[in-house]
């Protein structure tokens, strides 16, 4: 857990870990002090005045619950009976609709589910601001040379497959606010590509000069270059040479990866292979934070996350 993150903690939130049979959560939520954890399971014995454990089995408030989530999806067919149903059943669904009615302010999943099951949960109930979002994987590379103290946000990592130039202009405006909301620096962004200012010129490089121009139309005063390769956007002494006229005002700390792909690669290769501590996927673009976790993440990895959402709900 990164020690100049939880610095930044200044008010106790309260994070939704919906997956409470897995060892992973309760061991996470035992050593979490920096805000308020709900536990969704039963049988689930921690003695912490900050955990509170939810059967959504048996919950109190069910039917309350299961009204707010009738008139959610009402349109689409299902009966109140569905909707009750649904929340009893489905634990991510009804640990959303927590986070819906106000009842928590964050949600991290996907540590024993697929991505499609927190997403697909999350946009049904939470919603997007604006009709459209993505995900950010934060990086610790330990480097304090590199980024924010050594964090740096790869986006979009875990979402959106192939996004056009306009999409693309709109992860750059979402991972620029998540960068500015969790760490409090200026976000540097660099929209990559394998050609830098024009040096290879296909459909797939223009799309990213397309997104970056876009950005920029929205963003006149933002830090931001594009297309450009990962080498000039971290290295000044390259950037002269390949984009001696960039618009990045310091080397890039926030990243947009032309496609999924892209993104996916890069963020585990940062992992495995540059010893990095990457947390989320977290989405962004969201009402409210969500975090749908690899289901390969450790203890390490899912504390790091709920920092992470905690950071977002309080800012």
């Amino acid at each position: 857990m990164n020690k100049d993150l939880l610095s930044k903690i200044n008010r106790k939130v309260t994070v939704v870990l919906p997956e409470g049979e897995d060892e992973r959560i309760i061991e996470a939520s035992k050593k979490i002090d920096f805000c308020n954890i709900i536990i969704i399971g039963k049988n689930i014995n921690i003695n912490k005045e900050n955990v509170r454990v939810i059967d959504n089995k048996n919950y109190k408030d069910i039917d309350k619950l299961s009204e707010e989530f009738y008139k959610l999806r009402k349109h689409k067919g299902i009966t109140l009976e569905d909707a009750k149903e649904s929340l009893m059943s489905n634990e991510i669904l009804f640990g959303c609709m927590l986070v819906k009615k106000g009842l928590a302010d964050a949600l991290v999943a996907g540590a024993t589910h697929t991505s499609s099951d927190t997403i697909r949960s999350a946009l049904q109930t939470i919603g997007t601001k604006s009709g459209f979002a993505s995900a950010f994987v934060l990086a610790d590379t330990k480097r304090n040379d590199l980024g924010s103290n050594g964090l740096v946000l790869l986006s979009d990592t875990g979402l959106n497959q192939n996004p056009n130039s306009h999409e693309l202009s709109l992860i750059g405006e979402q991972s620029m606010e998540s960068f500015k909301e969790i760490t409090g620096d200026t976000p540097h962004i660099a929209f990559l590509s394998h050609s830098t200012k024009g040096s290879s010129k296909c459909p797939d490089s223009q799309k990213v000069i397309d997104a970056y121009k876009e950005f920029r139309e929205r963003n006149k005063d933002a830090s931001a270059d594009g297309e450009m390769q990962f080498d000039a956007a971290i290295d000044e002494t390259i950037r002269d040479k390949k984009a001696p006229n960039s618009t990045l005002k310091a080397n890039a700390n926030t990243f947009i990866f032309p496609d999924l792909d892209a993104g996916n690669i890069a963020y585990k290769i940062f992992e495995r292979i540059g010893l990095s501590k990457c947390y989320g996927p977290v989405l962004q673009g969201m009402n409210m934070p969500v975090s749908d976790l690899s289901r390969g993440s450790t203890v390490d990895d899912i504390i790091g996350t709920v920092l992470i959402v905690a950071l977002m709900s309080q800012n």
